[in-house]
């Protein structure tokens, strides 16, 4: 059995967020109100919890909203800045960033050419190098991918975030900023 491709725009997935989000504050707002004021509504979930225990329950649950979103924006900027490889590559264009895919894609070996690396020595290294985006775009961007890393991969390492935390509107705008220069 086999999916067809069904790509998601990072407007979609920071839209998905957005109502997310609203969703658990309401919840939040909802289930807070119930237990000040001491209502016999409250979820069987909450029983036996303070106020604080709630209160933070909800913090986490934003939490991993925040982090859902972070990968699902970087892997549909990914998926798009593949489709552009893929176009690039197939319809043979002349501009600096297609020949210098073109050059990636001849290195390749062939089991490699149907899904090319995509960060060191592969397609953001090109299009870094290219010119055709402002390559502290490139880099702020791969700077997030070591984020979206550590989420997807179960967070089993020590992560620096002074350095390299980002929310997920911060994804979105830095994504936007490269996908859009890919465009131009």
């Amino acid at each position: 059995m086999q999916k067809d491709p069904d790509p998601q725009s990072i407007d979609a997935a920071l839209d998905w967020h957005t109502a997310i989000v609203d969703s658990v504050l309401a919840h939040r707002a909802a289930t807070l109100a119930a237990f000040h004021t001491g209502a016999q509504r409250i979820a069987s979930a909450f029983f036996g919890m303070t106020y604080a225990d709630i209160d933070a329950f909800f913090v986490a649950e934003r939490a991993e909203v925040d982090a859902q979103a972070i990968v699902t924006i970087i892997a549909a900027a990914e998926a798009a800045i593949r489709a552009d490889y893929r176009e690039r590559v197939q319809d043979v264009y002349r501009d600096a960033l297609s020949q210098a895919y073109l050059e990636l894609h001849h290195k390749l070996p062939n089991h490699e050419r149907a899904r090319p690396p995509f960060d060191e020595g592969g397609i953001l290294e090109k299009l870094k190098d290219s010119g055709t985006v402002q390559a502290h775009v490139v880099t702020q961007f791969r700077d997030m991918l070591r984020q979206r890393h550590w989420i997807a991969h179960g967070r089993y390492w020590l992560l620096n975030l002074a350095a390299n935390y980002h929310e997920p509107e911060d994804v979105h705008a830095a994504a936007s900023v490269l996908l859009a220069a890919l465009s131009a």
